[in-house]
């Protein structure tokens, strides 16, 4: 299958970081495209916002069935080959993530542990200067 080519996704590379995680750039791409895309579809429809796209407004004589394909194709496209591959890479982050959190407070509770040992010896050290100066 040939990759999508139109002029909502053309600035947008298939490009990862060394590491295999999306580049910001990538993500602004994305967004980008989406934002174009949703842009024109309404303008077209005469809504403001995306969120108010509805099919009566997409069911008018001067939107065509060509452009309504155009944008199901970039839609459908942005949706399989970006913003659903970028969501499950947000997902592993957020795992990863969580158990760095839980790693630090372990962590952290170790190091207070070693620090009331710490206290406790030079207590038991001072304790023990003042026995033997009195």
């Amino acid at each position: 299958m040939m990759p999508l080519e139109n002029e909502y996704v053309e600035n947008i590379s298939n490009e990862v970081g060394e590491d295999g995680d999306f580049t910001r750039d990538y993500v602004k791409q994305v967004k980008d495209a989406t934002n174009s895309l949703f842009g024109d579809m309404c303008k077209s429809c005469g809504v403001s916002y995306s969120q108010d796209i509805r099919a009566c407004y997409l069911n008018k004589p001067s939107i065509t069935k060509a452009q309504l394909i155009d944008w199901l194709e970039t839609t459908a496209f942005l949706l399989n080959s970006c913003a659903v591959p970028l969501l499950d890479f947000a997902v592993e982050d957020l795992s990863e993530v969580e158990q760095l959190k839980s790693e630090k407070i372990i962590d952290q509770r170790r190091i207070i542990e070693l620090q009331d040992k710490i206290i406790a010896e030079k207590d038991n050290k001072l304790d023990s200067v003042r026995q033997t100066v009195e």
